[in-house]
């Protein structure tokens, strides 16, 4: 089973993505306590996690992604 959910991102690195930011504005939206992460950082932990999946993203999406990452995380 979870084969085939790698290899299914692995061959659609757009729904690994979408995965990431699902996942990290879900993870952002937990609050343990008093501490909460938000959508931003859980995003990139989100990704982090399903980079482990050795998921090949394009060089100019890795690129865009991140210069928004940039401009949003001092908001």
């Amino acid at each position: 089973m979870i084969d085939w959910f790698v290899s299914a991102l692995r061959a659609n690195p757009e729904l690994a993505l979408f995965l990431s930011i699902g996942l990290g504005f879900w993870i952002g939206s937990r609050k343990p306590g008093k501490f909460s992460l938000g959508g931003v950082t859980g995003s990139l932990l989100a990704a982090l996690l399903v980079g482990q999946l050795k998921v090949e993203v394009p060089g100019l999406v890795k690129t865009v992604l991140f210069m928004l990452f940039l401009w949003r995380a001092p908001l």
